[in-house]
């Protein structure tokens, strides 16, 4: 039948009835689980106290991710460059090289990478 979706409802049942003495062959032919299923529900609720694993911290495809991080290096890395490359950083940043280069890009990319960079500029001075 391949994988099918078991409620947590009969896995806690299963877990219940193995936890009150059944034989599991017993309770694998009468909520027709395979044994293999009720030994694997049993080390999900070892480990995390639930029938179910929680669910995963990372979603989506990991080269997306590795994209998606390759990306927010490379927005760290292009607001450093363009902060030491517009004079010291103490103790006041000033935001006026940003505006008069984000006026002189054309691409909405671009835009938005120096936006976000203002925006951060700001939260530094406002701290």
């Amino acid at each position: 039948m391949g994988n099918c979706h078991i409620s947590s409802d009969l896995k806690e049942t299963a877990l219940r009835l193995w936890e009150a003495g059944w034989n599991t062959s017993d309770i694998c032919s009468v909520l027709a689980v395979s044994q293999a299923s009720l030994y694997h529900w049993r080390n999900i609720f070892e480990e995390f106290g639930e029938v179910t694993r929680p669910p995963s911290a990372i979603r989506g495809r990991p080269r997306i991710i590795g994209m998606l991080a390759l990306q927010k290096m490379e927005n760290v890395q292009v607001a450093y460059s363009m902060l030491t490359g517009f004079g010291s950083l103490s103790p006041n940043l000033t935001l006026e090289p940003f505006r008069q280069r984000r006026t002189q890009m054309n691409t909405p990319t671009t835009k938005t990478r120096i936006s976000l960079q203002i925006l951060r500029v700001q939260r530094v001075n406002e701290e």
